[in-house]
């Protein structure tokens, strides 16, 4: 029961994709809460700010699912850096 899956739900995939994305903006750490409407979620992560010393980026959203609202927030941080990665285009 231990050994790892050949075959992947699409929200796994989605899932790794974007911990890889999160983490090349430097964000390691998220939290996921109940959301403020019935059956959603709320995903939260800081993004170290580069040359700021204590200073970050607080991204938010809620969305049905952790994998939607994680792609939400890499979203905004992509759009607040300029720049897409093909992680989120991939839909």
């Amino acid at each position: 029961s231990d050994k790892p899956q050949v075959v992947s739900r699409p929200s796994e995939i989605s899932w790794k994709h974007l911990r890889v994305a999160l983490s090349s903006h430097g964000i390691e750490q998220f939290q996921i809460q109940p959301g403020s409407r019935a059956g959603e979620v709320h995903f939260s992560c800081v993004q170290p700010v580069p040359g700021r010393n204590r200073v970050v980026r607080r991204f938010e959203a809620e969305a049905a699912d952790p994998v939607r609202a994680a792609r939400d927030v890499l979203k905004q941080i992509e759009q607040l850096n300029g720049g897409f990665t093909q992680v989120v285009r991939a839909r």
